[in-house]
């Protein structure tokens, strides 16, 4: 979702881009006056998708799962061998071997992608929220200190963009309705192309699995819940 909307507002903004870091937090708050715009994805596909990355060879997770020995993942493709690596991941235990420093982040109650969020959404330092024993304190703080960025669904990333770009966009672009053509026709980047399975052909048990860790994304955007691929958690 990252490497589209960059390649996207390089395109059509007319100003050159400063700095370029993927999946890095802000070095500084943004003003108010600024735009920030963030992404969010549905854990369900995230998770499957960051596997298949790992098939490919490809993206830090396996690298960093690698580097700890975890060698009973054998990156085949396979359902079953998804299941194994996808239960290694959600295991609070296991939090050291992905990166991020997702272990200061409070493994203990929320899951890998909630963290991945919040550590480039957060106005604070997510380590922060590791002294939180209970989800209900916990979502207190994030729904304080979130900043106040526009959020672009990946599911949706084509027509987030585009309408941002007739909204909160507008103001700084030459001719919001063109850039919103452009958007809608460039070419999506980054994208897996070893897959056997998607989200879909999931099984109800494993998708519950994800949603038990990655619940505060479903309180921060309820549009998951109404979404196909969480469907199966509520049957």
């Amino acid at each position: 979702g990252s490497s589209f909307v960059s390649s996207v507002l390089v395109e059509i903004l007319p100003v050159d881009r400063r700095v370029f870091k993927k999946h890095n937090r802000m070095e500084r708050r943004p003003d108010p006056e600024d735009v920030v715009l963030t992404t969010v994805r549905n854990p369900v596909s995230q998770w499957v998708s960051l596997y298949q990355f790992g098939v490919a060879k490809r993206g830090p997770v396996r690298k960093s799962i690698e580097s700890f020995g975890a060698d009973s993942i054998l990156y085949d493709g396979s359902l079953n061998d998804f299941q194994l690596w996808l239960s290694f991941c959600l295991d609070c235990n296991n939090a050291k071997t992905l990166p991020g420093n997702y272990a200061e982040g409070a493994p203990h109650l929320i899951g890998y992608q909630t963290f991945r969020y919040l550590r480039l959404n957060l106005a604070v330092r997510p380590r922060r929220m590791r002294h939180f024993k209970k989800k209900e304190n916990l979502t207190r703080f994030v729904l304080d200190n979130l900043e106040g960025a526009h959020v672009l669904r990946t599911e949706n990333l084509r027509e987030d963009l585009a309408y941002a770009a007739k909204t909160v966009l507008a103001s700084v672009l030459p001719d919001p309705e063109q850039a919103a053509k452009i958007i809608m026709t460039h070419p999506v980047r980054n994208v897996s192309t070893e897959r056997s399975f998607g989200p879909d052909d999931l099984p109800f048990e494993t998708v519950q699995l994800i949603w038990d860790r990655e619940w505060l994304l479903r309180v921060l955007f309820p549009h998951f819940s109404e979404s196909g691929e969480t469907e199966k958690c509520s049957q």
